[in-house]
């Protein structure tokens, strides 16, 4: 028997010294056991492969207990009910099933086989399997080649010796084994070590665990083994069913020349193999199942996200007509949502009132509550005269008092049946400024469209993307911890070990796509710190000694406790020492695998655990909503637990970066600060401009002036700002506080830090943050972008669960899903999250096949669940803040938070585009979150956004909508406008033909105010008495024309500080003469008064500055002959918030005569 198995050894010596084309090669002509080893693999149900063959459930279950006919609900699994319209899609669906188990050849990797019967160090068998799906055997005493490096030695051969080659090199052959012991056999996608496979070949546990096993005998004595099918199984593999005609594309994408073979071509090839066999070998090829977990889980991560190609096709390139019109449909949405809220607002009882009436409910049921006693003793005790007056007694008590019951409830249904009235007029006046008709057959469909529009296609989206999540969550839940021990954890083998963090990280890529999911990410986050996580182990490239460390160090700190520079410098001195002991692979390559595989693993936990620990945050929210209870903190579950842990894990794993081990490395100190929100804010929002600007090198022009009405009649800045004076905590690395160390230092009188220096403070700081983000490092890249996301999900939780208002928080979390857009990339494939190609039998890794090819096609891989758990998260807060303050509770279903696919999820990304993202507009088309989170509509402003939309109601042939105003340049252009039709500094502009008698005399009775393009004819009024102006205010002045009268009023937010400057000009150039400049101005704690040296113009000249709730108003009116304004004037309106000019807004606004 040694005697074979050295014959085995020099067939591999022999294949290195073969070079003559057309000679024997042993390597492809061996002799043996042949053995074709095959995968089981997941494929969709469609018609392309409805001819594959699909595994026996008997079979299935050797392999997995995932049957890819459950729902994940609440944790429980479920029997899963799928709808007729999935076929529309998948057309060989099931009513429970989109996918189904086939028979794969191996993709590229290593497959090891061990003979337990044959004399050391000849019992091992490794194979490279190539990308076209063949087998090169290497000897395990040298360096294992690539998968995409091994070559044959036939490249010169004729094409037909070439194909007979390939096909022998389709198998693998092991000498004789007449011993028919029993063989082990694992597949990995990273190579062993000669210690590793001296571990599994001396130790039965590590073998047994990490390796499949077949019994020979017992397969020979025709008995049914477990992972074993004979040649007369061959049509059970895809690539030999009768499926496979056709199909060399799906299988070998990258490998144009490689052909498919036959059965018949097969089962001769294997017959060749045992011609010196014994006759009781002679037809009893074997057909070897290999476990490929993180395979399977691959294919399922991949099509998980297919079905958005369903939905990117529908709405095209950037910029498209359905693109623009789906924009229009969240921001009508937006519109219409915005304006119910503000009445239910405005029309809210004052707190006197419902607290009078929450008496008069609870003093009726109390009196209720005593006649029901006495009628329950009456009927106890039998008697019936006593039973009946009480009886009446009651009919009479609700009778007269009845009106105390649920008395603020009814209020409440009254106020929102009114709005809901209210809201009707409202959405009728809008109709008339954009295309309904038109939104309708987008939204719906057009006979000819069987998918139904945008709304049908989200339903089978929603459906598709739940059924494979839950299939690709099931496969995660099950096996990847079983996978990751197939990897050494030996320190010599740290290489290879962040080869799994490199596999672990592919896996759990996208993140968070629907409630199975997120159950997947708890179970994950529940597990981190315990020494079987997966993820922990992966952190530490799989490498026991270092895991075990750091989970020791970890828990020597309290709950909320980080690491000290004393305690870092040791992890550095500690990945110096590991990175010493690694041997034949240079420092340069281990630096770069390290990079690859440590960051990609940094970035999916950093924001799949945000979007998770958000979610659960959501959930707690919404349940107090309809409890009327506090949030408890200890209500939520695994996802807030799990990140102050992950803090700490990456202030260790920073450590093992090249660039750490030099003295002077800035150390990820954590530092701990108490922010104004206004001040945080105003730092994340200024962040993803400074990513921008990092990126292109240059700063994006930034346009900070207004939306224009009609013919110069004023217009409406956007001027996102915090209404309250909140603080909250925040934990960021000491490199990204500088700048917040500075806000929170007072001078020693207590005053604030001056706001030139806060501003530039801010800039300062965000700017170092940008560049973090973006670091070449990509370790230090991944970790800075966590951070920062980590940080900003524990504060947010924090404020969310805190009675009162929460319109700053939503505004807050807003800005942080920008940031996440901006630093996540959501544009970027996943394309080196592995350093060995993960493909599907020889496809490209992240193919961009077309979905309804079988090969994975990933294109949607960039639009990450984690962005989209986001979203959805942002519109449950929402619903729960607006829920709350209209005392009506949310509907609560299960204890996961329901993360699926909304409408709005699904497309939010793919619309949204880096320019909303730059601009911090990442929820701009979120109608739920963008009508709760801004304050209410500039009536005006709104409806000249819709004139000058895609979908505008067009009057003439030039194209325009109402107002005859130029329509919105570009989808970018539309899209970063709509901030612009909510409150901010609003300016209204109207004149009129006046006749000046007297400067110091004024008859209204002459005046008459001319009638505005964009105004209705033969209208007087507003359009409907909501405060929806569709249409200008008119005023019946009348008068000779020898002057004109200008009206001006500015309204802005009521801010802690703030200064106005507005000029007139007579002219609409620039160097034209100045009519007036007044400049006002608020201090802390002061009113919004003219400045003091603008003293030498009188205040009464300056106009009325009056007060409303949250706002000022000034109010001016001028009179000027004609000869001074003849053609037009020109208002210029500059605001700041503050000093530091942080908001700075201006513009010019024209009217012409």
């Amino acid at each position: 028997m040694s005697d074979t198995y050295k014959n085995a050894r020099e067939q591999v010596r022999a294949q290195r010294n073969s070079r003559r084309a057309g000679s024997k090669c042993p390597l492809c002509e061996r002799k043996g056991l042949p053995i074709l080893p095959v995968r089981l693999a997941v494929c969709e149900r469609t018609d392309l492969n409805s001819a594959i063959p699909e595994v026996p459930p008997s079979r299935v279950q050797e392999l997995t207990g995932v049957t890819l006919d459950k729902s994940l609900v609440d944790g429980e699994k479920q029997s899963r009910t799928l709808s007729e319209n999935v076929r529309k899609y998948y057309s060989d669906a099931t009513g429970s099933s989109v996918t189904k188990y086939v028979l794969r050849q191996l993709r590229p990797g290593y497959l090891y086989i061990l003979d337990d019967s044959a004399t050391e160090p000849f019992n091992w068998f490794a194979y490279v399997v190539t990308p076209d799906g063949m087998f090169y055997q290497f000897s395990i005493n040298g360096t294992p080649p690539a998968p995409e490096e091994a070559q044959f030695d036939c490249g010169g051969a004729p094409e037909e010796e070439k194909s007979h080659k390939a096909l022998n090199a389709s198998l693998v052959a092991l000498p004789t084994v007449e011993n028919e012991g029993k063989l082990y056999f694992a597949f990995t996608e990273h190579p062993w070590s000669q210690g590793h496979l001296n571990k599994i070949r001396n130790t039965s546990q590590v073998r047994d665990q990490v390796m499949q096993e077949i019994d020979l005998k017992q397969w020979l004595d025709n008995q049914e083994v477990p992972y074993a099918f004979g040649v007369d199984d061959l049509s059970m593999v895809a690539e030999y069913s009768d499926g496979a005609s056709g199909m060399e594309h799906e299988f070998w994408p990258t490998q144009p020349e490689r052909r498919l073979f036959s059965r018949e071509d097969i089962s001769t090839a294997m017959d060749h193999r045992l011609s010196k066999a014994d006759d009781r070998y002679q037809g009893r090829g074997l057909i070897l199942v290999v476990k490929d977990e993180l395979g399977v889980i691959e294919e399922l991560n991949a099509y998980r996200q297919q079905p958005l190609e369903l939905m990117q096709e529908f709405l095209g390139e950037d910029g498209s007509d359905n693109r623009r019109q789906l924009t229009v449909m969240h921001a009508v949405e937006a519109f219409k949502e915005n304006f119910r809220n503000t009445y239910l607002d405005s029309t809210a009882l004052a707190e006197d009132e419902t607290e009078y009436l929450e008496n008069q409910d609870a003093a009726y049921d109390a009196g209720l509550s005593s006649i029901e006693a006495r009628i329950s003793d009456a009927r106890a005790n039998g008697d019936e005269n006593a039973l009946l007056r009480h009886q009446r007694d009651k009919e009479q008590y609700i009778e007269i008092f009845g009106w105390r019951n649920n008395a603020l409830q009814r209020n409440t249904q009254s106020r929102m049946a009114q709005a809901d009235n209210k809201l009707a007029d409202f959405s009728q006046e809008m109709s008339d400024h954009y295309d309904e008709a038109r939104l309708s057959l987008f939204q719906n469909g057009t006979p000819s469209d069987d998918w139904g529009g945008y709304n049908g296609r989200v339903e089978i989206i929603q459906q598709l993307v739940t059924a494979l999540d839950e299939d690709y969550s099931f496969w995660v839940l099950e096996h990847l911890s079983t996978a990751a021990k197939r990897y050494s954890q030996e320190d010599a083998d740290y290489y290879y070990g962040l080869g799994l963090s490199g596999l672990v990280a592919s896996a759990l890529s996208g993140g968070i796509y629907s409630s199975a999911s997120v159950y997947l990410w708890s179970e994950l986050a529940k597990d981190l710190d315990t020494e079987s996580s997966p993820i922990g182990r992966a952190l530490f490239g799989n490498m026991n000694n270092l895991r075990n460390r750091a989970l020791q160090d970890c828990n020597s700190l309290s709950g909320w406790g980080y690491f000290d520079e004393a305690r870092l410098k040791e992890w550095r001195s500690e990945f110096m020492s590991l990175r010493s002991r690694v041997e034949n692979v240079a420092a340069e390559t281990l630096e770069e695998r390290y990079q690859e595989a440590v960051s990609s693993l940094i970035e999916i936990l950093g924001g799949s655990f945000s979007a998770l620990a958000m979610g659960e945050t959501a959930l707690e929210v919404m349940k107090a909503t309809a409890e009327g209870d506090g949030v408890s903190a200890g209500a939520r579950e695994h996802g807030m637990t799990a990140l102050p842990s992950l803090v700490r894990y990456l202030q260790l794993v920073t450590m093992g970066q090249a660039d750490m081990f030099e003295d002077s490395a800035e150390l990820p100190i954590m530092e701990r600060l108490h922010l104004k929100k206004k001040d945080y804010y105003a730092w994340l929002q200024s962040l993803p401009q400074q990513i921008d600007t990092v990126r292109r090198g240059h700063p994006r022009s930034q346009d900070s002036g207004a939306m224009h009405y009609p013919e110069g009649s004023g217009g409406n800045f956007s001027l996102d700002t915090l209404d309250g004076d909140g603080t909250l905590e925040i934990v960021v690395p000491v490199s990204m506080s500088l700048g917040f160390l500075n806000i929170n230092t007072g001078t020693s009188d207590g005053a604030s830090h001056d706001d030139q220096n806060k501003s530039a403070d801010i800039a300062r700081s965000s700017l170092k943050t940008a560049g973090d983000v973006l670091d070449a490092m990509q370790v230090h890249a991944a970790t800075a972008k966590s951070l920062v996301t980590i940080s900003a999900v524990i504060a947010l939780s924090q404020e969310f669960t805190k009675t009162g208002e929460n319109r700053d928080n939503l505004k807050i979390f807003g800005a942080f899903v920008a940031f996440v857009g901006a630093a996540m990339g959501l544009t970027e494939a996943i394309v080196k999250r592995r350093n060995q190609a993960v493909v599907s039998s020889g496809g490209t890794p992240w193919g961009l096949t077309s979905h309804r090819r079988w090969v994975i096609s990933a294109k949607a891989a960039k639009y990450t669940g984690v962005f989209f758990s986001l979203y959805d998260t942002g519109n449950k807060l929402s619903a729960a803040e607006t829920a709350r303050k209209r005392g009506v509770p949310v509907e609560i279903t299960g204890n996961y938070i329901q993360a699926t696919f909304s409408g709005i999820g699904i497309v939010a990304g793919l619309v949204a585009g880096w320019q909303g993202v730059v601009l911090g507009l990442a929820l701009a088309l979120l109608a739920g979150y963008f009508a709760s989170a801004y304050k209410a509509l500039v009536p005006l402003a709104c409806s000249t956004w819709l004139d000058r939309c895609f979908l505008r109601r067009v009057l003439d042939n030039s194209g325009r909508g109402w107002g005859q105003i130029d329509p919105f340049e570009d989808a970018n252009h539309e899209m970063s406008s709509l901030d612009m039709v909510f409150r901010g500094v609003t300016v209204d502009l109207l004149w009129g033909n006046t006749t000046i008698k007297q400067e110091t005399e004024r008859d209204s009775g002459e005046d008459d105010i001319a009638v505005l393009p964009h105004m209705r004819a033969g209208t007087g009024t507003s359009s409907i008495a909501s405060g929806y102006p569709a249409i200008a205010i008119q005023e019946e002045l009348a008068g000779a024309v020898e002057g004109k009268k200008i009206k001006i009023e500015v309204t802005v937010p009521d801010l802690d500080e703030m200064e106005l400057m507005i000029r007139l000009r007579s002219g609409e150039d620039e160097m034209s003469a100045e009519l007036f400049e007044y400049v006002y101005k608020k201090d802390l704690a002061g009113e919004l008064v003219p400045r003091e040296d603008s003293a030498i113009v009188a205040e009464s000249v300056m106009g009325e500055v009056s007060k409303g709730e949250g706002l000022y108003k000034i109010s001016l009116e001028k009179d000027y002959q004609n000869s001074v304004v003849y053609e037009a004037v020109s208002l210029d309106v500059s605001f700041n918030n503050g000093r530091g000019g942080v908001n700075q807004k201006r513009d010019t606004f024209t009217l012409r005569f």
